[in-house]
């Protein structure tokens, strides 16, 4: 849609890529400048993730091979738009095309960690067969709101939020 633009490629070869020009592009972890261009940052990251990790992967089959801030910019288009950000997405060089079946075990998971009354069985269902002894961590990558469904407590939680595996699980 409109909030997402991804420039025109001009040159393409096995060694170059090159794309239109895209004014008043903004890193995403440049604060500061996000901030002086008026883009509310929580709205920026929902966008971003919404994007990167939603609708790109789990819609349309591609993974961006390369997606660290010097190719995910923002920018405030031009006020008659209406569009409050915009994500830009530079270099297209490397693509991941996750097969449909997995795919639609990611959306079987989200979709299990987002009941009202989640189970943990039924979640354990979904990511053990991607995760194997692992499965327990895999909803907090999803989002830490799926905590729930884990069974993981919450010195397990503690350990995992600091890049440690909780003796609990492997």
């Amino acid at each position: 849609g409109e909030s997402v633009l991804v420039p025109a490629v001009r040159i393409a070869t096995r060694r170059l890529l090159a794309t239109e020009w895209v004014e008043g592009l903004l890193r995403v972890d440049d604060t500061a400048g996000l901030a002086a261009a008026g883009i509310c940052r929580r709205a920026a990251g929902r966008l971003v993730a919404d994007v990167l990790l939603g609708e790109m992967p789990l819609r349309h089959g591609l993974v961006h091979g390369d997606p660290h801030s010097g190719n995910v910019y923002l920018r405030r288009p031009a006020a008659a738009s209406g569009i409050p950000e915009q994500l830009v997405l530079l270099d297209h060089g490397l693509y991941h095309h996750p097969p449909a079946q997995l795919r639609l075990a990611v959306c079987r998971l989200v979709l299990a960690c987002a009941r009202p009354w989640v189970s943990s069985e039924r979640v354990r269902a979904c990511a053990e067969p991607l995760a194997n002894e692992l499965w327990p961590l895999l909803p907090l990558l999803l989002s830490p709101a799926f905590a729930l469904g884990t069974g993981l407590s919450l010195s397990d939680l503690g350990e995992a939020a600091v890049g440690r595996i909780p003796p609990s699980v492997g």
